[in-house]
């Protein structure tokens, strides 16, 4: 199990400030660029390795949102006739590819093995094949020929789509994975008719495109078959990597 292997070794994210509590996150200035990010100015906002950090008030007080990064094994029309035969069990042959964290259909090509591989794990159960580093991700992935590299946001708010910004990634849409990360209620649960229909998928990566709507298919899922594991899910955002960081 590879959520409960060696959990104790992760390096776990600072603690959250006290309820409505007002704190300028102050972060230590990284060596050597940052992988062309432009971070924003602000209360809050400071680089570190890679990765945007802010604070945010709400009713449960402050709380941590950070830019994560994974790498993925494509999935599209290069993969021949199991490309063929899934695009026609989802009922959409007009699709190139798709795009997501579903690790069945785009299982991760990091495996988490040393010391300094863990230094850039997310400390929370079911995030091993996210990370705090693009440059990590990067390396680590440089001789791999069909992957993809992808910049996710969990549960992200409007500011968090239009407040991305890297020369090197385009954004792709919306992933509606359930709480363990593992499957994505889009594009490998069977489909939901009563919530959401296939034509709804953008040709770009087969996500849904709005937030909005995929917040709505995500209180849908829960509303609409309680109790059923991939209908508990989180809504990511996407941004795949298109040039040279």
């Amino acid at each position: 199990d590879r959520a409960g292997e060696d959990r104790d070794r992760r390096v776990p994210l600072r603690s959250a400030p006290a309820a409505h509590s007002v704190e300028e996150i102050v972060l230590p200035e990284p060596e050597g660029p940052v992988s062309g990010f432009a971070w924003p100015a602000g209360p809050g906002f400071r680089p570190k390795d890679g990765a945007f950090l802010e604070t945010r008030s709400s009713l449960h007080g402050e709380w941590w949102q950070m830019t994560l990064f994974t790498c993925r094994k494509r999935f599209d029309v290069d993969d021949g006739e199991t490309w063929q035969n899934y695009r026609s069990w989802l009922g959409r042959n007009d699709l190139p590819r798709v795009i997501t964290l579903d690790t069945m259909l785009c299982p991760s090509l990091i495996r988490v093995e040393t010391d300094e591989d863990w230094k850039y794990v997310v400390a929370e159960d079911f995030m091993l094949d996210f990370f705090t580093d693009l440059d990590f991700v990067l390396r680590r992935t440089a001789s791999f020929p069909r992957s993809a590299v992808l910049a996710v946001v969990r549960e992200p708010s409007e500011e968090d789509v239009s407040g991305f910004y890297h020369p090197d990634f385009e954004f792709v849409g919306f992933d509606v994975l359930d709480r363990h990360g593992d499957v994505s209620a889009l594009l490998n649960c069977g489909g939901w008719p009563d919530v959401f229909s296939s034509s709804e998928l953008s040709l770009q990566s087969g996500l849904i495109p709005s937030r909005e709507r995929a917040y709505e298919i995500r209180e849908q899922l829960r509303q609409l078959h309680s109790g059923e594991d991939h209908a508990d899910c989180y809504v990511w955002a996407l941004w795949h990597r298109t040039g040279n960081a």
